[in-house]
């Protein structure tokens, strides 16, 4: 969940602490953590992968990782990279376009893309 406290939130100033909380959640565990500091370097990213180190090692994911580059890291090289948070395909994209998005019309585009047969990174 990402939980966006608008009364923290005036335009033009400094973020506020508290003004983005982001809650990760899996079967008998959760985080959660202020992420203001990391949305002033531009904005909040979110993959479908965990965020949170702790919750994206309790999910498994080092291991589904291990696991594939011991069947082979060239045969499973995409789905290794879908596993990782700072380069899973929509984190390239994101990165990417993020720049070009200046309207809530363009905000709506980056979110629904999905040129996955076309784009490089995709």
């Amino acid at each position: 969940y990402m939980i966006l406290d608008t009364k923290r939130f005036v335009p033009h100033t400094e973020l506020q602490p508290g003004l983005l909380q982001v809650l990760e959640q899996m079967p008998g565990f959760h985080k959660t953590a202020d992420v203001t500091a990391e949305l002033s370097r531009g904005y909040w990213p979110s993959y479908n992968v965990a965020y949170f180190p702790e919750v994206y090692d309790a999910a498994g994911y080092p291991d589904m990782i291990a696991r594939l580059e011991e069947k082979g890291p060239k045969k499973y090289a995409f789905s290794i990279r879908l596993l990782k948070y700072q380069i899973a395909p929509r984190a390239a994209i994101f990165r990417r376009d993020q720049g070009q998005v200046d309207t809530l019309e363009h905000l709506k585009h980056i979110m629904r893309y999905n040129d996955w047969q076309k784009d490089p990174v995709g």
